[in-house]
């Protein structure tokens, strides 16, 4: 696969998510170029006050990396 990403946009996506309700930091990092099966795409961190709101905001910041963030194409 190879991975490429739209830093701004990841940049965007991290600062939005600290506004999320009871999100304290965030932090995230997308592998880009060829990628192996089995190599990390994406590591992200999100602190908060309660599990049920880290664990929403997480949900929702991957999905939202998935979808605006990365840019994919399969290698044949």
């Amino acid at each position: 696969m190879l991975l490429r990403t739209d830093g701004d946009r990841l940049e965007s996506a991290l600062a939005e998510a600290r506004t999320w309700p009871g999100v304290f930091a965030v932090r995230g990092w997308v592998n880009e170029g060829s990628l192996a099966v089995g190599d990390d795409i994406m590591k992200v961190l999100v602190a908060g006050d309660v599990r049920d709101n880290v664990s929403a905001a997480l949900q929702r910041l991957v999905s939202l990396v998935k979808t605006d963030v990365l840019l994919e194409s399969e290698l044949r």
